[in-house]
Protein backbone atom coordinates (compact mmCIF):
# COMPACT_ATOMS: atom_id res chain seq x y z
CA UNK A 1 0.00 0.00 0.00
CA UNK A 2 1.26 3.55 -0.79
CA UNK A 3 1.13 6.73 0.73
CA UNK A 4 1.40 10.29 0.04
CA UNK A 5 2.97 13.33 1.96
CA UNK A 6 4.29 16.50 1.73
CA UNK A 7 7.13 17.64 3.90
CA UNK A 8 7.61 21.30 4.55
CA UNK A 9 10.91 21.73 6.42
CA UNK A 10 11.05 25.10 8.60
CA UNK A 11 13.69 26.09 11.51
CA UNK A 12 15.99 28.67 12.57
CA UNK A 13 19.34 28.35 13.98
CA UNK A 14 19.03 30.10 17.27
CA UNK A 15 21.70 32.60 16.35
CA UNK A 16 20.55 33.38 12.75
CA UNK A 17 18.16 32.11 9.67
CA UNK A 18 19.07 28.27 8.41
CA UNK A 19 19.67 28.92 4.56
CA UNK A 20 17.76 25.67 3.76
CA UNK A 21 17.95 24.00 0.06
CA UNK A 22 14.91 24.33 -1.48
CA UNK A 23 13.33 20.91 -1.61
CA UNK A 24 11.72 18.71 0.68
CA UNK A 25 10.20 19.29 3.64
CA UNK A 26 7.92 18.99 6.57
CA UNK A 27 8.96 18.31 10.02
CA UNK A 28 6.79 20.36 11.93
CA UNK A 29 5.39 23.72 12.83
CA UNK A 30 5.55 24.17 16.96
CA UNK A 31 6.76 27.09 19.08
CA UNK A 32 10.15 27.80 20.13
CA UNK A 33 13.04 27.45 18.24
CA UNK A 34 10.82 25.96 14.98
CA UNK A 35 8.99 29.39 14.99
CA UNK A 36 9.96 30.76 12.47
CA UNK A 37 10.21 31.74 8.32
CA UNK A 38 10.34 28.82 5.80
CA UNK A 39 13.09 28.76 4.51
CA UNK A 40 11.90 26.97 0.83
CA UNK A 41 11.34 27.52 -2.89
CA UNK A 42 9.88 24.37 -3.91
CA UNK A 43 7.21 22.34 -2.20
CA UNK A 44 7.83 18.16 -2.95
CA UNK A 45 5.08 15.81 -3.53
CA UNK A 46 6.73 12.33 -2.57
CA UNK A 47 5.11 8.93 -3.01
CA UNK A 48 6.41 6.07 -1.20
CA UNK A 49 5.31 3.61 1.12
CA UNK A 50 6.23 4.18 4.79
CA UNK A 51 9.88 3.09 4.64
CA UNK A 52 11.07 4.26 1.86
CA UNK A 53 9.23 7.82 3.09
CA UNK A 54 10.99 8.29 6.26
CA UNK A 55 14.58 6.94 4.42
CA UNK A 56 13.68 10.32 2.59
CA UNK A 57 12.71 12.78 5.11
CA UNK A 58 15.98 11.59 7.10
CA UNK A 59 18.18 11.74 4.00
CA UNK A 60 16.77 15.66 2.97
CA UNK A 61 16.37 16.77 6.32
CA UNK A 62 20.35 15.50 7.05
CA UNK A 63 21.72 17.35 3.90
CA UNK A 64 19.58 20.83 4.18
CA UNK A 65 21.04 20.93 7.46
CA UNK A 66 24.21 20.21 7.03
CA UNK A 67 24.84 21.78 3.34
CA UNK A 68 25.83 25.31 4.99
CA UNK A 69 29.03 24.16 6.99
CA UNK A 70 32.64 23.33 4.85
CA UNK A 71 34.33 20.64 7.29
CA UNK A 72 33.19 17.60 8.01
CA UNK A 73 33.56 18.56 11.73
CA UNK A 74 31.09 21.57 10.99
CA UNK A 75 28.61 19.47 9.49
CA UNK A 76 27.89 17.04 12.24
CA UNK A 77 28.25 19.79 15.16
CA UNK A 78 25.27 21.36 13.16
CA UNK A 79 23.23 18.37 13.01
CA UNK A 80 24.27 18.29 16.71
CA UNK A 81 22.57 21.34 17.34
CA UNK A 82 20.18 21.20 15.11
CA UNK A 83 18.98 17.89 17.18
CA UNK A 84 19.32 19.88 20.68
CA UNK A 85 17.09 22.75 19.48
CA UNK A 86 14.54 20.72 17.71
CA UNK A 87 14.48 17.72 20.00
CA UNK A 88 14.62 19.33 23.21
CA UNK A 89 14.79 17.23 26.76
CA UNK A 90 11.73 15.33 28.31
CA UNK A 91 12.13 12.36 31.34
CA UNK A 92 10.34 9.50 30.69
CA UNK A 93 6.80 9.61 31.17
CA UNK A 94 4.82 6.66 33.39
CA UNK A 95 2.68 4.48 31.63
CA UNK A 96 4.17 5.80 28.58
CA UNK A 97 5.27 2.71 26.69
CA UNK A 98 6.87 4.43 23.71
CA UNK A 99 9.76 6.68 25.85
CA UNK A 100 11.91 4.97 24.12
CA UNK A 101 10.92 3.14 21.25
CA UNK A 102 9.95 5.85 18.40
CA UNK A 103 11.66 5.65 14.90
CA UNK A 104 14.02 9.19 14.20
CA UNK A 105 11.20 10.26 12.27
CA UNK A 106 9.15 10.18 15.04
CA UNK A 107 10.47 11.12 17.31
CA UNK A 108 11.47 14.58 15.29
CA UNK A 109 7.72 14.94 14.79
CA UNK A 110 7.17 14.27 18.44
CA UNK A 111 9.33 16.95 19.19
CA UNK A 112 11.19 16.18 22.53
CA UNK A 113 12.30 13.29 23.72
CA UNK A 114 15.13 11.52 26.29
CA UNK A 115 18.36 11.47 25.77
CA UNK A 116 18.75 8.05 24.07
CA UNK A 117 15.88 9.70 21.38
CA UNK A 118 17.93 12.58 21.08
CA UNK A 119 20.83 10.04 20.18
CA UNK A 120 19.28 7.67 17.58
CA UNK A 121 17.75 11.13 15.37
CA UNK A 122 21.57 12.57 15.52
CA UNK A 123 23.11 8.98 14.92
CA UNK A 124 20.62 8.34 12.10
CA UNK A 125 20.76 12.17 10.47
CA UNK A 126 24.56 11.55 10.43
CA UNK A 127 24.47 8.38 8.54
CA UNK A 128 21.95 9.46 6.13
CA UNK A 129 24.32 12.97 5.94
CA UNK A 130 27.21 10.64 5.08
CA UNK A 131 28.99 10.02 8.12
CA UNK A 132 28.98 6.48 9.99
CA UNK A 133 27.57 6.89 13.41
CA UNK A 134 26.73 5.06 16.38
CA UNK A 135 24.76 5.10 19.56
CA UNK A 136 26.36 4.60 22.91
CA UNK A 137 25.38 3.72 26.30
CA UNK A 138 27.44 4.82 29.60
CA UNK A 139 26.80 3.92 32.39
CA UNK A 140 28.16 4.09 36.16
CA UNK A 141 25.93 6.73 38.44
CA UNK A 142 22.80 6.61 36.79
CA UNK A 143 23.00 6.13 32.53
CA UNK A 144 23.12 8.56 29.53
CA UNK A 145 23.34 7.92 25.75
CA UNK A 146 25.49 9.66 23.37
CA UNK A 147 26.78 9.20 19.46
CA UNK A 148 30.16 8.53 18.08
CA UNK A 149 31.15 9.20 14.43
CA UNK A 150 33.47 8.42 12.70
CA UNK A 151 35.26 11.09 11.58
CA UNK A 152 38.85 11.99 10.50
CA UNK A 153 40.09 8.33 11.12
CA UNK A 154 38.42 8.15 14.59
CA UNK A 155 35.54 8.04 16.48
CA UNK A 156 34.23 11.18 17.98
CA UNK A 157 31.77 11.61 20.89
CA UNK A 158 28.91 14.25 20.27
CA UNK A 159 26.14 14.57 22.99
CA UNK A 160 22.98 15.90 21.82
CA UNK A 161 20.92 15.90 25.15
CA UNK A 162 23.82 18.76 26.18
CA UNK A 163 24.62 19.66 23.06
CA UNK A 164 28.21 19.19 23.81
CA UNK A 165 31.89 17.60 22.60
CA UNK A 166 34.75 17.06 24.94
CA UNK A 167 37.52 18.11 23.39
CA UNK A 168 41.31 16.53 23.62
CA UNK A 169 44.06 19.27 23.95
CA UNK A 170 44.29 19.12 20.27
CA UNK A 171 40.87 20.07 20.19
CA UNK A 172 39.37 16.86 18.55
CA UNK A 173 36.19 15.81 20.29
CA UNK A 174 37.28 12.96 22.63
CA UNK A 175 35.18 9.17 22.63
CA UNK A 176 33.26 7.67 25.10
CA UNK A 177 36.35 5.45 25.82
CA UNK A 178 38.68 8.49 26.55
CA UNK A 179 35.95 10.32 28.41
CA UNK A 180 36.40 7.39 30.57
CA UNK A 181 39.76 7.08 30.91
CA UNK A 182 40.28 10.79 31.50
CA UNK A 183 37.26 11.95 33.45
CA UNK A 184 38.75 15.69 33.90
CA UNK A 185 37.66 15.74 30.25
CA UNK A 186 33.76 15.85 31.08
CA UNK A 187 34.59 17.06 34.41
CA UNK A 188 35.79 20.94 33.30
CA UNK A 189 32.74 21.29 31.39
CA UNK A 190 30.02 19.28 33.39
CA UNK A 191 31.15 18.47 36.74
CA UNK A 192 30.02 14.90 38.34
CA UNK A 193 29.09 13.74 35.06
CA UNK A 194 32.12 11.63 34.32
CA UNK A 195 30.85 9.32 37.73
CA UNK A 196 28.32 8.25 34.59
CA UNK A 197 31.07 6.96 32.37
CA UNK A 198 32.36 3.74 34.20
CA UNK A 199 30.83 1.93 31.34
CA UNK A 200 30.97 2.23 27.80
CA UNK A 201 28.42 -0.20 25.98
CA UNK A 202 28.19 0.07 22.09
CA UNK A 203 25.39 -0.75 19.71
CA UNK A 204 27.11 -2.43 16.64
CA UNK A 205 24.45 -0.92 14.98
CA UNK A 206 21.76 1.86 14.47
CA UNK A 207 18.29 1.17 15.51
CA UNK A 208 16.38 1.72 11.60
CA UNK A 209 14.39 4.34 10.83
CA UNK A 210 11.52 2.07 11.57
CA UNK A 211 12.63 1.88 15.14
CA UNK A 212 13.77 -2.11 15.07
CA UNK A 213 17.05 -2.54 16.52
CA UNK A 214 18.89 -4.35 14.67
CA UNK A 215 22.60 -5.24 16.18
CA UNK A 216 24.63 -5.92 19.19
CA UNK A 217 25.91 -4.13 22.25
CA UNK A 218 29.32 -4.48 23.39
CA UNK A 219 30.97 -3.47 26.43
CA UNK A 220 33.88 -1.83 25.50
CA UNK A 221 37.51 -2.75 27.31
CA UNK A 222 40.87 -3.18 26.71
CA UNK A 223 40.18 -6.97 24.48
CA UNK A 224 38.51 -5.28 22.06
CA UNK A 225 39.38 -1.83 21.63
CA UNK A 226 40.95 -2.18 18.33
CA UNK A 227 37.99 -3.37 17.14
CA UNK A 228 35.24 -0.83 18.42
CA UNK A 229 38.06 2.00 18.45
CA UNK A 230 40.56 1.24 15.88
CA UNK A 231 41.35 2.87 12.26
CA UNK A 232 39.45 1.64 9.41
CA UNK A 233 42.46 -0.14 7.87
CA UNK A 234 41.61 -3.38 9.81
CA UNK A 235 38.92 -5.33 8.26
CA UNK A 236 36.92 -5.86 11.33
CA UNK A 237 36.94 -2.27 11.89
CA UNK A 238 35.93 -1.70 8.20
CA UNK A 239 33.06 -4.17 8.76
CA UNK A 240 32.09 -2.52 11.94
CA UNK A 241 32.06 1.03 10.11
CA UNK A 242 30.12 -0.15 7.54
CA UNK A 243 27.09 -0.53 9.76
CA UNK A 244 27.64 -4.26 9.95
CA UNK A 245 27.76 -6.79 12.62
CA UNK A 246 29.09 -10.07 12.66
CA UNK A 247 25.90 -11.90 11.25
CA UNK A 248 26.23 -9.94 8.22
CA UNK A 249 23.48 -8.20 8.79
CA UNK A 250 23.26 -4.01 8.12
CA UNK A 251 21.66 -1.13 8.71
CA UNK A 252 20.16 1.43 5.80
CA UNK A 253 23.29 2.84 4.63
CA UNK A 254 23.88 5.74 2.96
CA UNK A 255 24.78 3.78 -0.35
CA UNK A 256 21.02 2.10 -0.21
CA UNK A 257 18.80 5.37 0.44
CA UNK A 258 21.00 7.09 -2.65
CA UNK A 259 20.46 3.73 -4.23
CA UNK A 260 16.28 3.05 -3.16
CA UNK A 261 15.44 5.48 -0.79
CA UNK A 262 15.52 8.67 -3.80
CA UNK A 263 13.36 6.55 -5.96
CA UNK A 264 10.16 7.89 -7.25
Amino acid sequence: MRSSATAILKGSSGAGSWRWAPFVLRILDRGGTMRASTYVDTLVQMRADGRTLSNRLLYLLARAVTEMYGRDIEKVLGLMHWVHENVPSEGPRPGISDNYMRSALEIIEHGRGVCGSQAEVLAAMAWYAGYPSRRVGVYGDGGHTVVEVYLDDRWSLFDPHFDEIYPLEDGTPANAWECRERPELIERVHEGLSKVYREVVIAQTLWSVDGYYLGEKLHAGPDNLNYLYGRARDPKVRELIAGRKLGGYYIVRIEDVEKYGMQQ
